[in-house]
């Protein structure tokens, strides 16, 4: 008995080594991802408080109109960075973007009529992907 226990618990190992292996590739950068996505929240938050003391200009901020017109700009360039990595990775710790690797994003990112998109022509399926 303790045979066939011992081959059922190699038999087991194995299987837990060898299963998760069909799933690795698509939650191998899912941390990074999320962790990015988080990150892009709170720059958005940053612009718009960044954009709304460039508005007022009331010099109650301890920074002047150029100060933060110049942080606004390297918000908005950080933004860029993490956004391209997100989508298309090879940057950022993400070494494959959600663009080329999740059907479920591009069906809702790049659908027929998305507002947010400004060339509405670019919006089929393979169209986005960098080879």
């Amino acid at each position: 008995t303790w045979l066939a226990a011992m081959v059922a618990v190699a038999g087991l190992c194995v299987f837990a080594t060898i299963f998760p292996m069909r799933v690795l590739p698509d939650i191998q950068d899912m941390a990074p991802i999320v962790d990015h996505g988080g990150r892009r929240v709170y720059m958005a938050q940053e612009m718009v408080m960044l954009a709304r003391e460039l508005m007022l200009d009331d010099s109650f901020s301890r920074m002047r109109g150029a100060e933060v017109a110049l942080r606004l700009d390297l918000a908005l360039q950080r933004m860029r960075i993490e956004h391209e990595a997100v989508r298309l990775g090879g940057d950022q710790g993400i070494k494959v973007g959600a663009d080329l690797r999740f059907d479920s994003h591009n069906r809702v990112m790049y659908s027929p009529g998305c507002e947010w998109r400004q060339n509405q022509g670019e919006t089929s399926s393979g169209d986005h992907r960098r080879e």
